[in-house]
């Protein structure tokens, strides 16, 4: 990823941050907070964000949406269980998980 693009998601999550003590639950929130942490290969924080967007009853999105949502936290909790047992080996290109 390029670092350009790097800065601009951190800067990005640092407004989001910023807007999360105003409104945690805000779904739209939550999920941009979840894709940036996901980019940054920030995987156990993006986790947390899907999974509050899921459990937020006021997030108005689809079924198809939660579905997909779903997927991306399935595959990011095998991921982290397998880089916790140190099942995954250390390359970059080996250690992403297919994104959404």
């Amino acid at each position: 990823m390029a670092l350009s693009h790097l800065e601009e998601l951190n800067k990005a999550l640092t407004w989001y941050k910023r807007a999360e003590k105003l409104s945690e639950n805000n779904p739209l929130l939550l999920f941009n907070m979840a894709v940036a942490y996901d980019k940054l290969e920030r995987y156990d924080e993006a986790l947390r964000y899907y999974v509050a967007l899921l459990n937020n009853a006021d997030a108005p999105i689809s079924v198809k949406e939660k579905k997909r949502v779903g997927d991306r936290i399935s595959v990011l909790r095998m991921f982290v269980a397998r880089q916790e047992d140190g099942s995954i080996m250390t390359q970059k290109k080996t250690t992403q998980p297919k994104g959404m």
